[in-house]
């Protein structure tokens, strides 16, 4: 069911509050669109990177070839951070439900 245009101004308001209060916590949050926008770049990245090697390769061009280089690198620290990220959060989770079902347990 979607929300009123009231409702969504409202929301959209707690947002910018909570932002501004904490930015460190709004950081920390990762949306599925954030996580879908990054790999995106990531692999937009690689393709450049392997397009611009290639090019290097044709025509021995050391710009191409050092262009290529950096792309691929920041594509793949990209990738890696968002991945590494998405892991240790859900490592988090699978704990914290863990030690809830222990405490289930053992009232």
């Amino acid at each position: 069911m979607p929300l009123s245009e009231h409702e969504q101004r409202a929301l959209d308001e707690l947002g910018r509050q909570l932002a501004s209060e904490d930015p460190a916590f709004t950081d920390r949050l990762d949306t599925p669109g954030r996580l879908r926008l990054r790999l995106s770049l990531s692999i937009g990245g690689l393709v450049l990177g392997f397009g611009l090697l290639t090019l290097f390769c044709t025509t021995t061009y050391v710009g191409f070839g050092v262009a290529g280089f950096l792309v691929l690198f920041g594509s793949l620290y990209l990738l890696w951070l968002s991945l590494s990220e998405k892991v240790s959060r859900a490592t988090a989770d699978a704990r914290v439900a863990i030690r809830r079902r222990r405490r289930g347990r053992n009232p």
